[in-house]
């Protein structure tokens, strides 16, 4: 099956999920964010759109703590904000999703970007994730080898085995809730 057919059969997989599974699955997202920060300084997340796992508790929590990076994308790629302000220093974009305000938030270079937190339609048994299609956290992966990356999602999004490519990036880790 090509990436496409799986795309469109995890859209619907995951558009089916309960609000009850919904609600316990952010709740123990941001649990898990709480243990993550005990130990990391500065985590890459990403605003929640449409029906994926809801991250609005864990940005908040993280930016409280001074410890949030969002990405924003800027002539095709990604580039990285700090945000200490959720509500203040984000902005909806084209695609109705929330990224840093670039002249209210300290930019990053990727390099310093250690522990990411990756949203993605579908999981697999070797780390693998399918995305939108886009290819910008393939990119922004090889460029940082030594990042500790995360994909994050609904139990419901993993399968045994996704179609990949040579340039699709696995993961450091899974955390399907």
């Amino acid at each position: 099956m090509s990436k496409a057919l799986f795309r469109e059969a995890l859209k619907k997989i995951r558009s089916a999920i309960s609000p009850k599974r919904r609600f316990e699955a952010s709740s123990s997202l941001l649990e898990f964010a709480k243990k993550l920060a005990a130990s990391h300084t500065l985590i890459l997340l990403f605003a929640s759109f449409q029906n994926e796992i809801d991250t609005q508790a864990v940005n908040h929590y993280l930016a409280h703590k001074k410890m949030l990076a969002l990405p924003r994308i800027e002539n095709g790629s990604l580039s990285f904000y700090k945000v200490v302000d959720f509500e203040m220093e984000t902005a909806l974009n084209g695609w109705g999703i929330y990224e840093p305000k670039s002249d209210l938030c300290e930019k990053i270079p990727s390099h310093a970007i250690t522990t990411i937190l990756i949203p993605g339609l579908g999981f697999d048994r070797g780390r693998h994730r399918l995305g939108y299609g886009k290819g910008h956290y393939d990119r922004f992966l090889k460029m940082v080898p030594h990042a500790f990356s995360i994909g994050i999602g609904f139990q419901e999004q993993y399968l045994d085995q996704l179609p990949t490519e040579p340039h699709d990036a696995p993961l450091t880790q899974l955390a399907l809730f």
